[in-house]
């Protein structure tokens, strides 16, 4: 990979890539500079107050009745961004989408059973919960644990 870097009157950096953009390097480059732009902290609430969290504190994300809940391992929080924002920005930090309602941080995930139906169910570290990949999500999150897209 050739890096080539130029001075310029800009008010923000930009960064430009050239060539063929389906390679696994790419999306790592991308990634790392993703996470490097955002501190990737965020707000997270319950009862009114607001709490600081980092994503690696976050083990799930979960819609419902037209909520977001973010779950850690000290409870359920309330977010009020939209479970599609973070399946998407928060990606480069380990998150994948595994059913319409629910973004996993798969560094919580023990294993993965498939079943019958062509749904998957995941178990999670120290949690008894389980969590169904859907069919419609499965190859994504397979590409996404295999290759790290």
């Amino acid at each position: 990979m050739k890096i080539t870097l130029e001075q310029a009157n800009l008010q923000e950096p930009e960064v430009i890539v050239r060539g063929d953009l389906s390679g696994g390097q790419i999306q790592t480059v991308v990634q790392m500079l993703t996470k490097a732009e955002n501190t990737g902290k965020m707000f997270l609430y319950r009862q009114e107050e607001a709490f600081v969290v980092m994503p690696e504190e976050i083990i799930y994300f979960e819609s419902r009745e037209n909520k977001v809940s973010a779950f850690t391992q000290t409870g359920e929080f309330e977010t009020k961004s939209k479970l599609y924002t973070l399946a998407k920005n928060m990606n480069p930090y380990g998150f994948c989408q595994i059913s319409k309602s629910v973004v996993v941080n798969v560094k919580y995930l023990l294993s993965v059973q498939a079943e019958f139906s062509g749904n998957y169910t995941a178990r999670l570290k120290q949690r008894r919960e389980k969590l169904v990949i859907t069919r419609k999500y499965a190859k994504a999150f397979k590409k996404f644990i295999l290759e790290g897209k």
